[in-house]
């Protein structure tokens, strides 16, 4: 069972690997890769689930990963990661450093391999990263956003009812404030 935020409990949803394929697959083709995150003590679980195979690493969450998250995750270093101070003042030889750390050590090799630009990458948080510009990643000395369709959703189980309503169109609203309320 899982706790809802009200402190109701709802049954937990069972995951059905073979189901999920399906869904997957009639909706996307060959096309997707599904990464889902979760802590395990001094670990990081990374499961790698593909049209036709599942991986699953652990990652070390090690406090060198911390520190590199919390720079990509808090307000505080948006200046510095996403400006690329360390690049700019000379202290790092490499542009975008931390955020190429990121995408080679949170993406597992099954999932680098697999991407391309049409390529649809449905990634479900876990823990601290929940508020991870995914998208800002580097890999191959690009954007994430540049290798693949980048989906976030809240669960594998909560992805087969979003697939099942209809298509909003071609359109979307994209939206984006670099300062909010005086932030």
């Amino acid at each position: 069972h899982v706790a809802a935020p009200s402190g109701d409990v709802w049954p937990a949803a069972e995951l059905d690997p073979e189901a999920l394929r399906a869904e997957l697959g009639a909706r996307y083709g060959e096309e997707w890769t599904a990464l889902v995150y979760a802590e395990a003590g001094e670990s990081l679980l990374a499961i790698t689930l593909t049209p036709r195979e599942l991986h699953l690493a652990a990652l070390p969450f090690d406090q060198q990963l911390r520190r590199t998250l919390e720079r990509a995750c808090l307000p505080r270093y948006r200046a510095y990661t996403y400006q690329d101070l360390p690049f700019l003042s000379g202290q790092r030889a490499t542009p975008w450093a931390d955020l190429a750390a990121l995408g080679e050590l949170l993406l597992p090799a099954e999932a680098r391999a697999r991407l391309s630009p049409d390529h649809r990458l449905l990634i479900v948080p876990g823990g601290p990263l929940h508020s991870l510009p995914w998208a800002a990643l580097r890999l191959r000395d690009r954007w994430l956003v540049e290798e693949a369709i980048i989906q976030l959703i809240p669960g594998l189980q909560l992805w087969a009812e979003l697939a099942r309503r209809p298509r909003g169109g071609e359109e979307a609203l994209l939206v984006g404030v670099s300062t909010f309320d005086g932030r």
